[in-house]
């Protein structure tokens, strides 16, 4: 048995030589025959055990043109959902299915076929197909071979743990390659051979299978640890001069003595001393030198630059400060190998280039501030600190990633930009919590691999993030006593790969985008306001059962939600959202009867999410509300009535409610207002109190239109319902409420101009919003009115024509004095105002006119209640008056006045006059004073006019009139010359000069007496005319 047994082994042998013959280079052949060995790929003969042969290559198979990226499949061929074991194609690419995605969790696949594909490719998990998600778990057995068109792949976005042999295989081309750290990567025989444009390789931590690098073109590989034993050959076939470098505190017996099989001058770069000396015995008559990574220090920390240079420092606080003085931008890459001794962490220094910091499932202890200069990652820690001190992280703008660490050890960490992956960051085992604090631009806070869908995990205590992304991981908010809150100021959300969110309170998002899962405890629901796209699924939900929905989107949101049954949950565009409630609703009337039956006192917003309408008789409920359009029509039908019992505002709105009334039931015993703001627009229709026993304020702001306003009155015949208008009309197109008003108590107007006229005792008591409240109220005739409230010294205006009478009817305690602008002129003695018989100064307001005639007042006719215009009495100079140069040496006044002279003061001595003449003359001279004059003139209405006259004392004419009196009677018979020179001396008398110019008036009597001495006789037989009577008597003063 036994030697029949070594037959078929060496008839195995024989046949696996044959076939890796034609596939094999020959110098591959002739350096490292290929020994097979039952592993994936292999065939065993029918009715044989023990070793196998390769499993001959099958035909590629055929591949169609790839989906371009970021464009849509055609929703015609969109594939069927696949089973396990089915081949799919993404991109080019062939895959197996060897996991569907289900309970959050995404779907696996084996890379097949990508001999098809040319150039740098980037996978990565989360590859869509047929409505599902997949992740990358492994590359089969040939996948890539002979593809001399791959220059590079990128597989470091994925979660692939196996390279299956001679999946790169003569890839000729392939020069760079990206391995994901997923803990620990299967390579196998071949998986590399003949890779010959590939210089440089770094592995993550590697499980090692035969031969996987032969004929590589690899100078310098770079492996952060071996688990188990590199096998023999492992190595070999590489070119002279290799460069191994690891990192990881590798195990002893990690590397056999034959593992570089016949590569020649390997220099192997160890990070401790005693591997140093362990592995220079192994190789001690082998081609491979053994050097300490950090030259002569051992090397806790590895640093591997941009370029893949690899240098060791005896202490992690070195490394940084070696990356700190570096010219090299990064980014860097450090391995730390502390084995069961904590590393510490020295001073507050961190790297000031983008650097990752790997440590081996080692334990670092942090200080107690560490203040980011650049980009930092930290990787695979078992425990942070050693003691109770808690690190505070100051991330600032720089993004801050932690990756498979421990738990612990956190006092703070603020940052724009944080992520934890595997790991949620915390304080202390017990006692004091981690402070999680965006800042910045949009802070992001991620979460990746943490959980699953049965296990949720707490969020830290977190404040003042924009965003939250979930990817893989499954997290919840509210759900513990001490953890609330944490979505306060969370604006977005983001769920990636099946990711989930519970919520244990209502929690308000702006924006909902991704795919995973939605779960609700306690009084949790989601309310959307922004956009939302995206497949959730909510495991605790069963649309069958038509519980209401704990989500609530926005309109035009693209969101597909599966109940726990995988069913479409139909989504209904909300039409109103009520902020307390933190709930959205399909109409107005769903709205309310959530509002009535809530506990809340309110106020309650509704917020208007589409056009909505009231229903032909609709009811508001017995809350305080604001109503708030968003911008959206809010309509009812004709001739529909809306009931409002509460205070109700309304913004934002444009309202169609033309022909519909909004009608007053009050509920309860006190003052109501409804109110429509000055952001509403459109037609209102009628607002109607039927309280009859509450007080009503109807507040229209903005001009906004209005069929028209009915005001109630009680069983005690008082009115209720005041109309306040706010920025109604203007002084070139007054508003005119004729028609429109009915049984008001009030109108309050502010910066409104409106028009009346004829009996507009509907408007009841009309008053200002406040004292600085300009607009006006503009009559076009007679009017009657109720009563007048105004400020003093208001900018408000009150005009009337200068023909009409305004009547008041009501008292009114308003003890001020109201300012009458006429237009035109009145006429004296025009009744401008009436009043009732109630009428008292302290019940009513004092009229004043502006814009009559100067010196015109409205006189208070008490006896028949009315206000009349008074002009001022005139005075005028009598006929008999004499005016010298400068002052009347006698002065007559004639005095007039419609309503009747009351009283004259002459130079402050009062003069009383008879009954009520309105015409007086005044001729007493001795009523006068030399000098200036003052006369004061008071008629029957209590006006007056003042007049000031200039009065001085006569000249003494005597001598004059003496000389006038010395002219013979016949100047005929004088010479024509002399009686010319007595004609020029009397013309040159002038009569009424005042006494300070006596010596005038008596040069003037001189020159006549010096005229008639001086008349020369004609010669005898002349005989002239008697011309005495031609003589003037001299010129009379002035009027």
């Amino acid at each position: 048995m036994k030697r029949q047994r070594g037959i078929y082994r060496l008839l195995c042998l024989l046949v696996c030589l044959t076939l890796l013959a034609g596939v094999l280079p020959a110098p591959v052949l002739a350096e490292e025959p290929e020994i097979c060995t039952l592993t994936e790929g292999c065939t065993l003969p029918a009715g044989h055990e023990g070793d196998c042969v390769p499993a001959a290559e099958s035909e590629p198979t055929p591949q169609a043109d790839p989906v371009p990226p970021n464009e849509e499949p055609d929703p015609v061929n969109e594939p069927a959902a696949p089973q396990v074991g089915d081949t799919i194609e993404i991109g080019g690419i062939s895959y197996k299915v060897t996991a569907l995605p289900a309970d959050g969790d995404n779907g696996t696949l084996t890379l097949t076929n990508g001999k098809s594909v040319s150039g740098e490719i980037v996978l990565a998990d989360g590859m869509e197909y047929a409505g599902g998600k997949y992740d990358l778990t492994e590359i089969a057995y040939g996948a890539f071979m002979g593809n001399t068109a791959l220059t590079g792949v990128d597989l470091s976005g994925t979660s692939v743990k196996k390279l299956l042999g001679n999946s790169f295989r003569n890839c000729s081309a392939l020069a760079k390659v990206m391995l994901p750290d997923t803990g620990s990567l299967r390579i196998e025989n071949g998986a590399f051979v003949g890779c010959s444009a590939l210089t440089t390789l770094q592995l993550p931590t590697v499980t090692l299978v035969r031969s996987p690098f032969s004929s590589a073109g690899i100078k310098n590989l770079l492996i952060q640890n071996i688990q188990g034993t590199a096998p023999m050959n492992c190595f070999s076939g590489l070119p002279e001069g290799l460069n191994v470098t690891i990192t990881g505190s590798l195990s002893t017996s990690a590397l056999r003595k034959d593992s570089f099989g016949s590569t020649k001058k390997v220099t192997l770069y160890l990070p401790t001393q005693a591997l140093v000396d362990s592995y220079a015995a192994l190789y001690e008559q082998k081609d491979v030198t053994v050097k300490l990574l950090g030259g002569e220090e051992e090397a806790i920390a590895a640093v591997t630059d941009s370029t893949g240079a690899v240098s060791g420092y005896a202490t992690l606080k070195a490394a940084i400060e070696a990356i700190n003085a570096s010219a090299d931008p990064g980014s860097f890459k450090v391995s730390v190998n502390g084995g069961e001794t904590m590393q510490p962490w020295e001073g507050d220094v961190a790297p000031n280039k983008p650097t990752e910091i790997n440590f081996n499932n080692g334990s670092v202890d942090l200080p107690d501030t560490l203040t980011l200069q650049a980009p930092l990652t930290i990787r695979n820690v078992k425990n942070f600190n050693s003691e109770d001190a808690l690190c505070t992280v100051n991330a600032g703008a720089y993004p801050f990633r932690v990756e498979d660490g421990g738990s612990f050890g956190f006092a703070s960490i603020t940052g724009s930009s944080l992520t934890f992956e595997g790991v949620v960051p915390g304080g202390k085992p017990i006692g004091q919590l981690v402070q999680l604090t965006g800042t910045g631009e949009n802070p992001t806070l991620t979460y990746i691999g943490i959980g699953n869908a049965a296990n949720y995990y707490g969020l830290p205590n977190m404040s003042g993030f924009a965003s939250l992304v979930l990817d893989k991981a499954f997290m919840e908010a509210d759900c513990y006593e001490l953890l609330t809150g944490q979505l306060a100021d969370v604006k977005n959300v983001t769920l990636k790969n099946g990711a989930g969110l519970r919520m244990g309170a209502p929690v308000t998002l702006e924006t909902l985008t991704g795919e995973g899962q939605l779960r609700f405890t306690g009084t949790g629901r989601l309310t959307v306001t922004g956009s939302a796209s995206g497949t959730f699924t909510l495991p605790d939900y069963d649309v069958s059962e038509g519980a209401p929905l704990p989500i609530e989107l926005p309109a035009g949101a693209e969101v597909t939600l599966l109940d726990k049954n995988g069913q479409t949950i139909p989504l209904t565009e909300p039409a109103v959202r009520v902020q307390e409630l933190n709930q959205s609703f399909a109409s107005l009337a769903e709205a309310f009867t959530a509002i009535e039956m809530d506990e809340g006192k309110g106020p309650y917003t509704v917020t208007l999410l589409q056009d909505a309408a009231f229903t032909m008789e609709m009811g508001l409920p017995e809350k305080d509300m604001v109503l708030d359009g968003g911008g959206f029509t809010l309509s009812a039908p004709e001739g529909a009535t809306v009931f409002f019992r509460e205070d109700l505002t309304v913004r934002n709105v444009k309202l169609a409610l033309s022909g519909s009334t909004l009608q007053y039931q009050p509920a309860t015993d006190a003052k109501r207002t409804i109110r429509f703001e000055d952001t509403v627009s459109g037609q209102l229709g009628r607002i109607v109190d039927e309280s009859q026993s509450r007080w009503l304020d109807i507040r229209l702001e903005g001009g906004l239109p209005f069929e028209k306003i009915v005001g109630t009155t009680s069983t005690l015949d008082t009115r209720l319902t005041d109309l306040i208008l706010i920025g109604y009309g203007t002084e070139e197109a007054p508003l005119d409420l004729s028609g429109k008003v009915e049984n008001l108590a009030a109108l309050e107007l502010g910066n409104s101009w409106i028009t009346a006229a004829g009996d507009a005792t509907a408007l009841g008591v009309i008053r200002l919003e406040n004292n600085k409240t300009g607009g006006g109220l503009i009559l076009t005739g007679d009017t009657t009115l109720e009563n007048l409230s105004l400020y003093r010294d208001t900018p408000f205006q009150l005009r009337i024509p200068a023909d009409a009478v305004l009547t008041m009817t009501g008292d009114y305690n308003a003890d001020i004095q109201i300012t009458l602008q006429v237009q035109g002129t009145p006429a004296d003695g025009h009744v401008l105002v009436r009043v009732p018989s109630s009428y008292t100064r302290k019940k009513f307001a004092v009229f004043t006119m502006a814009g009559g005639p100067e010196g015109s007042i409205l006189w208070w006719d008490k006896e028949n209640l009315e206000f009349t215009v008074s002009y001022a009495p005139e005075a005028a100079v009598g006929d008999q008056s004499v005016k010298g140069r400068e002052a009347y040496t006698r002065l007559e006044l004639r005095l007039t006045d419609a309503q009747g002279i009351s009283g004259v003061e002459i130079n402050g001595k009062f003069v009383a006059i008879s009954g009520a003449p309105t015409d007086t003359l005044f001729t007493d001279q001795t009523l006068w004073q030399e000098g200036e004059n003052t006369v004061v003139v008071h008629d029957m209405t209590n006006n007056h006019r003042k007049f000031t006259w200039q009065f001085a004392k006569a000249a003494d004419y005597t001598a004059v009139d003496k000389a006038l009196k010395s002219i013979p009677d016949n100047l005929g018979s004088y010479t024509d010359d002399s009686v010319k020179k007595l004609n020029a001396a009397v013309n040159a008398v002038v009569r009424g000069l005042e006494a300070k110019y006596q010596s005038e008036v008596d040069a003037m009597a001189k020159a006549i007496a010096d005229a008639v001495a001086g008349l020369a006789a004609k010669p005898s037989g002349g005989g002239g005319a008697d011309l005495r009577r031609g003589l003037p008597a001299g010129r009379r003063g002035p009027h």
